[in-house]
């Protein structure tokens, strides 16, 4: 129930930064990377707000996702019926962003990540899945 974060900065010229921290996490505490996979659980119903605790370079913060709307969504792997949610982060009560950010996620069993569109300081970032395969164990028959 804890998480430790570590940053270490030697920039060229500037003085060495070191930031150590232990965080203290609450039930379903997530990553960066883990968030994305939780949103999927989530029910997302059109309208609703779903809040759930990330950690983010040593600080505990809560994550806000709203599922805004349905929409048919064309990938190279087809076509597909999608739900469209926007995360914000949370600061002291305030939503903080640096621009609009989107996650299309199959309206279907699976909910496969679909495309994201992120903002982020310089620009932004569009990702699409290209494709999916399920592991199989090589002793599996």
């Amino acid at each position: 129930r804890k998480a430790y974060y570590w940053s270490k900065w030697d920039l060229s010229g500037k003085p060495r930064q070191n930031e150590q921290s232990e965080i203290d996490l609450v039930p379903f505490t997530q990553d960066g990377l883990s968030s994305f996979f939780y949103v999927r659980t989530l029910p997302l119903e059109l309208g609703k707000t779903y809040d759930f605790p990330m950690v983010n370079n040593g600080k505990l913060r809560t994550v806000r996702v709203t599922a805004l709307r349905k929409e048919e969504l064309t990938t190279r792997m087809g076509d597909f019926h999608a739900i469209v949610v926007k995360p914000e982060v949370v600061l002291d009560g305030v939503l903080q962003s640096y621009g609009d950010s989107f996650i299309w996620i199959s309206d279907d069993a699976d909910r496969q990540i679909l495309k994201i569109d992120a903002k982020i300081k310089v620009g932004s970032v569009i990702a699409y899945l290209r494709e999916r395969s399920y592991g199989h164990s090589a002793s599996a028959k």
